[in-house]
């Protein structure tokens, strides 16, 4: 009872303050993108300007690890405005978007746990306000070809399962031989700028390219979000490419979906063979493929039953700290009798570390991983709460340091326009 009391204090005042307000896919799109409408996309179509306020605020409880078992909350307020250029009567095809975000709360992952693939998706760089997107897109051609050019999250489209998204643990959203091997990649919460191009070959068969900014700013040094300046000598270009294909079966309801990508970074790092130091290596690249599929749609509805994803991705460098990484899950939407929107989520995840940071070294393995489970609530079109448990093995590639976390998430979102 004590502890359940506990929990409603962290989350009760993130929750008053973000009464009226939204979630729109937050952190970037990964977590509501694939599994409920996108509030912005359900905006009344008629209005040239779209607007609309997102507030999550998570509560965790940690135990295990190095760290006492203890309550943590975090928030996260973003606030989005999109600009129709055809409604406006200019041109067809154009949007221009702006978001913002803040972070405030606490950051178990940074800076108790140290987890390789941290727990929560929402965790950012500490305490701020920033500028997250600023970009203009152009589709073109009877939508065969989509531009954009500007400030964006890339792994809103490249790189994400489309059924991992009712899972909490940052790698179902992006796997972290992305992330860790590569933090100048432009994602959630440190997003650079570039170009992205989407072309579509035909009804089933997509392909995608992007070249962005390849450098990773401080954050004392970019606080903000709005620092442009590119260094061709220190920063270099991240690229990265995908391929989609997509088919539908019987109906929309039967979907496959298959995506294989690369992605380089033009930068070398050094070596972690300890018999080679400081030399440099150029072969800073991965390639990964994902897969979708639904297992099966309940006869009496199609819109519930059992869907599957599955990824692996392979970074060889041995600049690297991790050189591969798989995962796979299910998710089944309307399990409970009445509740139609209901998810139920479950995953697993592997993240192998480069050979040079475990072999003949006491204590520790080749991997991290991590079992996720999660419960997404929809209680109204704007209102969804999340109850999630995860069990990390391993943590940090040291044998037996494992932990559990249990956490829960509210979110509610409103369009004004």
């Amino acid at each position: 009872m004590k502890a359940a009391v506990s929990l409603l204090l962290i989350l009760l005042p993130g929750v008053i303050f973000s009464q009226a307000r939204i979630l729109d896919s937050v952190p970037g799109d990964q977590v509501h993108h694939h599994t409920h409408p996108n509030p912005a996309d359900s905006a009344k179509k008629h209005y040239a300007l779209e607007f609309n306020i997102a507030q999550m605020s998570d509560g965790a409880y940690l135990t295990g690890g190095d760290t006492i078992s203890r309550f943590f909350n975090l928030n996260v307020t973003t606030l989005t405005a999109r600009l129709h250029t055809e409604r406006l009567g200019w041109w067809k095809g154009g949007i221009f978007k702006f978001r913002a975000m803040a972070n405030y709360g606490q950051y178990p992952s940074t800076d108790y746990l140290k987890d390789i693939q941290y727990f929560n998706n929402a965790e950012g760089l500490g305490n701020r306000i920033y500028l997250y997107q600023l970009y203009y897109k152009q589709s073109l051609f009877n939508d065969k070809l989509d531009l954009l050019i500007g400030q964006q999250d890339l792994n809103i489209e490249f790189a994400l399962p489309i059924n991992g998204g009712g899972l909490m643990n940052s790698s179902f959203g992006l796997h972290p031989d992305i992330s860790v091997n590569f933090p100048q990649f432009s994602t959630y919460p440190f997003t650079t700028q570039g170009f992205r191009a989407i072309g579509k070959i035909t009804n089933n068969l997509s392909i995608m390219g992007a070249v962005f900014n390849g450098g990773m700013k401080e954050v004392e040094a970019n606080k903000y979000g709005t620092n442009w300046l590119w260094d061709k000598e220190n920063d270099g270009l991240f690229t990265m490419g995908e391929i989609v294909f997509d088919k539908k079966k019987d109906n929309e309801h039967d979907m496959l979906s298959i995506k294989a990508g690369g992605y380089k970074h033009t930068m070398g790092a050094e070596s972690l063979n300890p018999d080679e130091p400081g030399k440099i290596l150029n072969d800073r690249y991965g390639v990964y493929g994902i897969i979708d599929a639904v297992l099966f749609r309940e006869k009496n509805n199609p819109e519930h039953g059992l869907g599957m994803f599955a990824q692996i991705s392979s970074s060889p460098s041995m600049s690297n700290i991790l050189t591969s990484y798989y995962s796979g899950g299910l998710a089944y939407t309307g399990l409970i009798k009445g509740r139609d929107e209901d998810i139920l989520s479950v995953g697993y995840t592997s993240a192998n570390l480069n050979k040079f940071l475990y072999q003949d070294i006491d204590g520790m393995t080749n991997a991290e991983s991590v079992l996720d489970i999660s419960y997404m609530l929809t209680l109204h079109e704007s209102i969804v709460i999340q109850p999630d448990f995860q069990y990390l093995m391993n943590i940090g590639g040291v044998k037996g340091h494992n932990a559990a976390v249990f956490m829960i998430r509210v979110s509610l979102f409103k369009d004004f326009l």
